[in-house]
């Protein structure tokens, strides 16, 4: 399921993520690509902002973990084009 998740993350699909995550919720965490790159850091590199505001409703307790380490503001920070980061007030 791990390669499922990250896969969905690179097109973005929300729906199938979702669905992997209400079966197996700890992969927000641990599910990582060769390169060691996590679902949110895969999504924001490709731009996937409406798929990386779903993830994060859905996991908004394991987002405010990420969100107090520096190193994942900045990769979040980073992944996103000038003017397209979503609003993150949410969490």
């Amino acid at each position: 399921m791990e390669a499922e998740l990250l896969a969905a993350a690179r097109k973005g699909d929300k729906v199938k993520a979702l669905s992997i995550l209400k079966v197996e919720p700890l992969l927000f965490q641990t599910a990582r690509d060769e390169a060691g790159n996590t679902v949110l850091h895969i999504a924001t590199r490709a731009g996937k902002d409406e798929f990386v505001k779903s993830i994060v409703r859905v996991s908004d307790k394991n987002m405010t973990v990420l969100l107090a380490s520096s190193c994942a503001e900045r990769v979040i920070r980073a992944g996103w084009r000038e003017g397209s980061a979503p609003d993150l007030s949410f969490v």
